[in-house]
């Protein structure tokens, strides 16, 4: 990646980021019923409350790749809508 693709992702990772130190993780409602809300984007703490999980457990399911997720740089997101959904498939019970 060039040094301004990595400078452009850098700057949305702070943008995301300061979002969700204002707003605690949350988004406001659309008022327009045909646009989709925003996905909330989780860190790995943030994930790891919901999941139980280790994280080291979580880097690994990351590597495999057995986990939905994304990455920006070094660092690693990811979307609570697809992580549940994750979670659902794979139910046991």
């Amino acid at each position: 990646m060039s040094l301004f693709g990595q400078i452009f992702c850098l700057e949305m990772l702070i943008s995301l980021q300061e979002v969700l130190v204002e707003h605690g993780g949350q988004h406001e409602p659309r008022r327009d019923s045909r646009i989709l809300p925003k996905p909330r984007w989780l860190n790995i703490k943030q994930l790891m409350e919901i999941v139980q999980l280790k994280k080291s457990r979580i880097y690994y399911l990351t590597h495999v790749p057995a986990i939905p997720h994304h990455k920006i740089g070094q660092t690693l997101l990811f979307r609570e809508d697809e992580i549940l959904d994750w979670m659902e498939r794979n139910k046991v019970a």
